[in-house]
């Protein structure tokens, strides 16, 4: 890739990468490798979203990992405490959170970062306590080939927030929505604050709006389809 003043990084296929603060290698996927077959030759799963052929490649290795962890069918309820966020997942591969409810966190409901072939459904996330920045009621970031689906989200700003060059994810079937309190404010979808997501698929979410802000950097490839977003309030 090369470099430039202008902290715009051009990748293979000429998709340029942009970021705000001038830093590099913002175009990332994540993957588990299944194969050593040479000192410079892995094979990985996923396979890569993209031909990279005329790059030079960087090979990042994960600190730690978890493997194959469900949590299932129960309440966090922060309505009277200081819940900073509801669920962290990091570093996690074929794992799971599903039929969970997040109840009244401070700031997020649930994040996961760093981490391949999970999936979140039928999650149930609502009721911030206050408004403002740093919040979302779903933080999916630095993820590949992840699935979340059948999610309710209520009343975050943004309620979905989509960063750090999430990649290969599908968002199928999530039910976005604001209480009248905000006044006709708030994201439903933020496709894009933090580069360089690409590749997603937003399917079948019901909403008033998705955006890609750019507001810290670039996105690139991600399919919008047969989405309900109604551009209205409450």
């Amino acid at each position: 890739a090369e470099n430039r003043t202008d902290n715009t990084q051009i990748t293979a296929g000429a998709v340029p990468v942009i970021t705000v603060n001038g830093y590099p290698g913002l175009r990332q996927q994540w993957g588990i490798v299944t194969e050593v077959i040479s000192g410079t030759q892995l094979r990985i799963s996923p396979g890569l979203y993209d031909d990279y052929a005329d790059l030079a490649v960087d090979v990042h290795i994960a600190s730690a990992q978890l493997n194959g962890v469900g949590i299932e069918y129960f309440t966090l309820n922060g309505l009277h405490g200081s819940m900073y966020k509801g669920i962290d997942m990091q570093q996690c591969v074929d794992s799971w959170v599903q039929n969970v409810a997040v109840r009244g966190s401070a700031n997020f409901g649930i994040a996961i970062a760093y981490s391949v072939f999970c999936e979140i459904r039928k999650c149930d996330i609502r009721d911030r306590q206050g408004f403002g920045s740093n919040g979302g009621g779903f933080i999916p970031g630095a993820s590949s080939a992840c699935l979340f689906e059948d999610n309710i989200i209520k009343g975050f700003f943004p309620n979905i927030e989509v960063n750090s060059s999430a990649s290969g994810n599908v968002f199928a079937y999530n039910f976005c929505y604001f209480p009248v309190s905000f006044n006709n404010g708030g994201i439903d979808i933020l496709s894009n604050h933090s580069a360089h997501n690409h590749y997603n698929l937003y399917e079948g979410n019901v909403g008033k709006m998705l955006m890609s802000d750019g507001y810290f950097g670039s996105a690139s490839e991600d399919t919008l389809f047969r989405n309900w977003l109604t551009g209205t309030g409450a």
